[in-house]
This record gives C-alpha cells, structure tokens and sequence, in this order.
C-alpha cells in the first residue's frame, strides 16, 4: 500500500453483527461521503455483505505485513518460552510436560491473534490518520467459559481503546448487545456428561477384556482406513480399539459388537477422559504456584501500548485453568486407569495434542511401544522466523513424547534432521496423506462437470486460519485466502486451454454463497465442496496453494505444485522462481511465484512449457518421494516391535 491515505472516519469491523449496527447509524453517511470513510473488514464475510450494499471495504491483512509477520512470532517465541521455563506442573502419575504445553497450544493461538488485531489497528491508523475512529462492541472484553477463543469474545474494541488513549485520537464505541452462552454450553456439557457416565457404565458390563490389543485415540485424518488395513493384515494376531469416537459411530460400532459382528474394523473401547478426578493436595498446590507465576508473567505483557492481562487473567481463570489444566489432570488421572485395565501392547495416534498427548507421555511413563503418524506436513524450514513457528507446531505432531514418529515424506525426514527430536524416526511412507489416488471410470465423468477434455485443470485448496487457530507467517488468514483465490481467477480467466477448480469447504461462517458474492464474475472456474479431495486431485493437472498439506498429496500423485506466495512472506517449498526476470527456467514438480504481477506469466509459462509438453515426471518428482526398499509397512513396523521387545530401545532405524 502507499505511505498514507487521509480519511476522515476509520472503521474496524469484525463480526457480522457488528455490520449490521454500523450501517443502522452510518450507512446515509457512507452512501452520500464515501471519500471521507475507510473500513478495515478482519473477515470475508463482512466483506461479502458490506458489497451487497455497494460499500467497498478494506481486507485487515494490508495491515500486517511480511515485516510485522517476522516482528510478532518472535514476540511470541519471547512470551511462550517464559512460560516453559517458569510454569511447570507434576502430577503424582508423573504426567508433566503436557499441562505447559496443553495451555501454550491454546493460549498461541489467542496471543497470535491478539498481536495480529494489536498491528492492524495501529497500522491501519498511521496510513489513513483519521479524525474519528469507529468500531462496534464492548471496551470491556467479555470472557467465554470455554479455553478457546470463542465468537463473543471480542476484544478489538478493547485494544482500539487503549491505541486511541495514547495516540491521543477520538474514538466512538456503538454499543452492542451480546449474550452468553455459558448456560447454553454449560447446559450441552452437563447433559453430555450425565449420558457419558451411563453410556460408560453401561459398556463396562457388556465390554470384555481383548488380548493382544492396540488402540488409537481417533479415527479423523484417514485413521479409520488405516485401521481397516491393518484389520486386513493384523487381524488374526491383534485386536484394534478406538478410544474416542463421533456419538453416532460410537452407538453403531457398540451395536454392531453387540450382534457379534466380527468383520469391524476396529471396536469402540471408550474412555470417560472427561470424569472429574479428585485432585491431591501437592497438585492443588502446584496448580496455586502456576497460577500465580502465570499471572505475574502476563502482567508484564505488552505490545505497541496494549495490555491484554485484565481480560487474559479472568480467561486463565474460567476458562484455560479449568478447561486445559484441570482437564489435563482428568486426562491423566482417567487414561492412567484405562491403559491399566485394557492393557494396550502398543498406540499410536495422528496428533499429540489435549488428551492423545497424554496419552503418549503415559505411554512413556509406562514403557508401552507407542507410534506418532502425523496428519499434517513438515518440510525443510526455508528461514529463521517460519522455523519458530514450525518447532512449536512440531510439538504436537511429529517432535511429540509418542517413542517413534512415521516419516512419510523426505521432506519431513529433513525437517526432523533440523530440529532436535525426542523420538525415533521410522520410515514409512505416506500413511495418512501422500496416499496414491486409484484411477477409475469416474474421473473423466468429473472433469466433464468442469472442463474440456483438452483443457488444463488448475486446482485451487489451501489451509486458511480463522480467529480460534491463529498462526503467524505460515499460514493465510482467511481473508488472504480469499485474496488469493481473486488474483488466481484474474489470471486463470486470461489463459487458453485452462479451467480453475476452487476446492471450499466453509470455514469460520463463510459459506459458498458469501465467496461467490466477494470473487469476481468469470466462466473460467468453479467453486467445489462436495466429493473428497482425492476426486478432485485425480483430474487436476496442477495444484495451487500457499501452505497446506494438499501439497504433498499432489507431490506424491505426479501432479506439480505452484506455491503462491502473493506477498512474498513464506515459501511453503522452495522450487523453481517464475518470474520475468529469471533466465532459464526448468521445469519442476514444485515452482514459487511471489508478486502478483508474476502470476500470470508463471501459469503461461508451465502450461506451455510443463503442461502441454511430454515431460519426464519420474525425475521431476523423485525427491520428494521414498523409494519402495527405504520404506518399512507400518503393519510389518508393528509386528516387529511386538515380536522383538528387547530391540525397542535401539537406536537403529527400525527394521
């Protein structure tokens, strides 16, 4: 953006609701004196309705640029490396590491977006220096029973309040009512519990003791087709079991055991992870000293003139203490009397997060041969402030206390090599993505629905971060996502022999018809949210994203990449530039473009040189792919460490 833009009024909107209270008092006045307002939108909905009345607004991320992006997660690296190293907690099963680590999972997310808001603001006010500042909502943030970062909880006005008292500048806070919904959560969660405790009770006198069993805590993220595999293998020697499952899963899965159905693939063996442990003296006290070392350390937190302790403090103490420390302790307390009487040979689990990371660190504490398979991507860091980010994602997915981690890609074996691991590396191949697509007779029906067959079939999907999963520098916010998928239809809609293919799933409100209303109008694509991802990779021909897993399924089927990087903030992979102004390009399975004003010319250029051309894909797509002999089966893996206990400990890769 330019240096600055004088406006007389600067808007921050935030909610829907809070459009509709701002075009109650203003709309005349923006309508007859648009020159005089600029609105800064922090979500494509409001976008989307505010163009419904002709009212054009400006997205937040303008605001937050590559520079604050590098600025913030070191902020952050500074605020969640003192609550390692002052807060700590040991329950008397040994259980340690997960009560910091469960509230940093939490509380980053909070912060990130609490920096995030803090720079918007401030920037947004510096470029457009206004007389009046608006914005709609409470100057006393309200606080959720919840440890997330939930829709009432709005704390933007909060920190505009507290920018405008020290830079001096009016400011109007239109009111806006807002209801709780503790009552509605607290009456959903009793309900829940009194149901558990008599399903749980129930189960216990029909469920009987398995031999040889191995349990998962979850089936998302393809768990439950790796377990119809290892069914399939292991069936006659293993028993497999589910700790947590979806309620109408859970009640056909008991149904199923109990017409002595034996051809599921796995049984439901629930724990009540959720009952209230009574808590031992020495924890209350150490839980007290937390408390207080934790409050003292965010007292002293501020960024830019914004204190977050009052709001943060009364968070802390209805919603993270009860909901992640004292949860934690149920965790421990309930899963620690689970293992003991199913007696597990062996887990694993896709995520080492909230309760299956407690899971892993009993498994540690009890010497039971334990399997992370993480179901998101890891790749070599690309520069020092995106590594911060990556180590702590790390830490609940592929650097967890569970004893071995599955390598399903050479780039998470690289990023592994980088960082210091605390368990043992096995390699495997894709597991949980990465997967091969089958072809079938379905495919060309498919592509019909979107293009010639003679055309190029770009695919468009990302990861976008709302509010409640804030990140820093690896990650689009939602509105950035949406941003990019504008400058991608501009460009597409100027090609030959080209039909875009936008795969949406709504995220944090933003339905199909809120993103139609925001892209621009154009016969050159498609929005798509129906079928699976593996549908639509199966007929594209080249897949563009900024940061997402996706990437490495495409890698792993032939299909190249184009890592869309419009602001020049992070390179999800390092590949080949696209740009005029580098000579002699190759082609890839992996190209970057980092302005906009490159787009174009990268797509003509791998269509012409790539796409439309008899290319030797074996070569191109070779490094990121493990050959059949460096591969171990995660079926023969297990077997391995079951038949061969005394080998577990070794260092060796293993088998």
């Amino acid at each position: 953006m330019a240096n600055s833009e004088s406006k007389k009024y600067l808007v921050f909107l935030e909610f829907v609701d809070e459009v509709e209270v701002f075009l109650k008092q203003y709309e005349n006045d923006v309508q007859l004196n648009r020159e005089n307002f600029a609105i800064v939108s922090l979500h494509p909905q409001i976008k989307s309705r505010l163009l419904r009345r002709n009212i054009i607004s400006t997205d937040s991320f303008h605001f937050c640029t590559t520079e604050s992006h590098q600025k913030l997660i070191c902020i952050l690296e500074k605020y969640t490396d003192q609550i390692r190293k002052e807060c700590s907690i040991k329950d008397s099963l040994g259980v340690e590491k997960n009560y910091a680590e469960n509230l940093i999972f939490y509380l980053r997310a909070i912060l990130s977006y609490w920096l995030y808001q803090v720079d918007v603001v401030s920037n947004a006010i510096e470029y457009y220096k206004p007389d009046l500042i608006i914005a709609v909502g409470s100057e006393q943030p309200y606080v959720e029973k919840s440890p997330s970062l939930e829709t009432n909880e709005r704390y933007l006005t909060y920190i505009i309040n507290q920018i405008c008292s020290k830079m001096e500048i009016v400011y109007r806070s239109l009111p806006l009512q807002i209801y709780s919904k503790d009552l509605k959560r607290g009456l959903r969660k009793w309900l829940k519990s009194v149901f558990s405790r008599i399903f749980y009770d129930i189960l216990e006198l029909v469920i009987k003791p398995e031999q040889n069993l191995i349990i998962v805590p979850a089936i998302d993220f393809q768990m439950g087709e790796v377990l119809k595999v290892l069914k399939t293998k292991m069936g006659d020697n293993y028993n497999f079991a589910v700790v947590s499952l979806p309620f109408k899963k859970a009640i056909h899965n008991v149904y199923e055991k109990l017409l002595g159905n034996k051809r599921m693939e796995f049984n439901y063996l629930p724990c009540y992870m959720n009952r209230r442990a009574k808590q031992d003296t020495d924890f209350v006290k150490q839980k007290d000293e937390f408390r207080k070392k934790f409050f003292n350390i965010i007292g002293e937190w501020h960024y830019r003139g914004v204190h977050l302790y009052p709001w943060l403090k009364q968070k802390y103490k209805f919603g993270l203490e009860p909901g992640v420390i004292d949860a934690t302790y149920n965790f421990s307390n309930n899963l620690n009397g689970y293992l003991n009487r199913w007696k597990p040979i062996f887990v694993f689990s896709q995520f080492s997060r909230v309760f299956p990371g407690v899971l892993g660190e009993l498994c540690k504490i009890k010497d039971i041969p334990s399997l992370m398979i993480p179901h998101g991507t890891f790749v070599p860091v690309t520069d020092e402030y995106s590594k911060k980010e990556w180590q702590e994602n790390a830490l609940g997915l592929i650097n967890t206390p569970y004893r071995y981690v599955a390598i399903q890609t050479p780039l998470a074996e690289k990023f592994l090599a980088s960082i210091s691991a605390q368990n043992k590396p096995v390699i495997t191949g894709p597991i949980l993505f990465g997967r091969k697509i089958k072809s079938s007779d379905d495919v060309k029906q498919l592509k019909r629905r979107f293009a010639q067959e003679k055309d190029k079939v770009i695919l468009h999907a990302g990861t976008p971060k709302d509010r409640k999963s804030a990140r820093l520098i690896n990650f689009e916010t939602i509105d950035e996502y949406v941003d990019g998928i504008v400058s991608l239809i501009n460009a597409v809609d100027k090609l030959n022999g080209a039909y875009l293919v936008i795969r949406f799933r709504p995220i944090d409100g933003l339905s199909i018809e809120e993103l139609k209303n925001i892209l621009p109008e154009a016969k050159s694509y498609s929005i798509a949210s129906d079928g699976t991802f593996a549908d639509y990779l199966s007929i594209a021909d080249l897949l563009v994203s900024f940061s997402s897993t996706t990437i490495e399924d495409a890698l792993q089927n032939d299909v190249p990449v184009l890592l869309y990087n419009k602001y020049n903030r992070y390179q999800h992979i390092r590949g080949v530039i696209l740009s005029p102004s580098v000579s002699k390009i190759k082609p890839s399975a992996v190209y970057n473009v980092n302005r906009e004003q490159d787009l174009l010319f990268g797509l003509k250029w791998i269509l012409t040189n790539h796409l439309f051309k008899e290319i030797n894909t074996e070569n191109l797509f070779k490094e990121y792919k493990f050959s059949p002999d460096e591969t171990v089966k995660l079926s023969d893996f297990i077997n391995f460490i079951l038949e061969y206990p005394k080998l577990q400990h070794v260092e060796a890769t293993v088998p």
